[in-house]
């Protein structure tokens, strides 16, 4: 029985993910009157983005990006959401990291978009403990945002990574409780090739 409602919770929790992951990468109004950036560069440049594949890992070729992910965790994608969302789940289910892609209509500055996910996340869902840090990931600029988010009564922390390359978005999302997780979570962002 214990076993069985930690599933349940983490299958709330995995669908809530996903929903938010979309809703994340859903920005339907990039620019933000406050956003001062003036940085037009959305990939880091001259940068070799060839990650070295690391033991025990195996990669995942996805629409416009290719990804490095655990050997033992099953690839599946979600063909039936409105943006393409790839799902690497844990053996155990208790794990998973998301790749979501968003097609956009111009080309964004990463601060735009990341800051207009984030008022787009904001408004529509109860977070706390919002974070955001400028990160570097395979040599390409990122963001990676961390917050808590309750839903049926389960808190979770839900980490994400936002990049952006031309005209496509990319949202790389965490939430799990295995042991190692967290950490397969990291190498897989810092072997993300976008296309």
């Amino acid at each position: 029985m214990k076993g069985e409602n930690k599933m349940k919770k983490f299958l709330t929790l995995s669908i809530l993910m996903i929903a938010v992951a979309v809703l994340l990468a859903g920005c339907t109004n990039p620019f933000n009157k406050n956003d001062n950036s003036t940085n037009n560069n959305t990939a880091a440049n001259n940068v070799s983005h060839e990650p070295t594949l690391l033991d025990g890992y195996t990669t995942y070729s996805g629409k416009s990006y290719s990804i490095n992910y655990k050997s033992d965790w099953t690839a599946q994608d979600n063909p039936t959401v409105s943006y393409p969302t790839d799902t690497f789940l844990s053996p155990s289910g208790l794990s998973q990291v998301s790749v979501t892609l968003e097609s956009l209509p111009i080309v964004y500055t990463l601060d735009q978009y990341t800051n207009a996910s984030l008022q787009n996340l904001q408004s529509n869902y109860t977070v706390s403990d919002v974070s955001k840090d400028k990160v570097t990931v395979n040599g390409y600029d990122a963001y990676r945002i961390s917050y808590d988010m309750t839903a049926n009564g389960n808190t979770a922390t839900i980490m994400q990574t936002v990049l952006v390359n031309n005209k496509t978005g990319y949202v790389i999302t965490y939430a799990g409780s295995d042991a190692d997780g967290e950490t397969v979570y990291h190498n897989m962002e810092d072997s993300i090739v976008m296309k």
